[in-house]
């Protein structure tokens, strides 16, 4: 794999990050993140836990890297 910067985490966004991977598909998961009151969207977890997050293309980015190598992400204290 090349180099891929960490992406850092709380432990609460990671294990929330990891069920909707499980779960459904990336572009599900931001469409949550970016409209969390979408009434389409109402039965998928809560995501308030990612609201410092920022949205942004390289934010984005940041979160497609993460959900395809999960490894990269790094937990840090709340």
């Amino acid at each position: 794999m090349a180099y891929t910067p960490t992406i850092e985490m709380t432990q609460q966004q990671k294990d929330v990050f990891l069920l909707y991977k499980k779960m459904t598909w990336f572009s599900l998961f931001l469409s949550k993140l970016n409209e969390p009151d979408n009434q389409e969207f109402s039965t998928l977890p809560d995501l308030s836990c990612f609201d410092n997050w920022g949205i942004s293309k390289e934010r984005e980015i940041e979160l497609m890297q993460a959900w395809i190598h999960p490894e990269i992400i790094k937990v840090v204290d709340e």
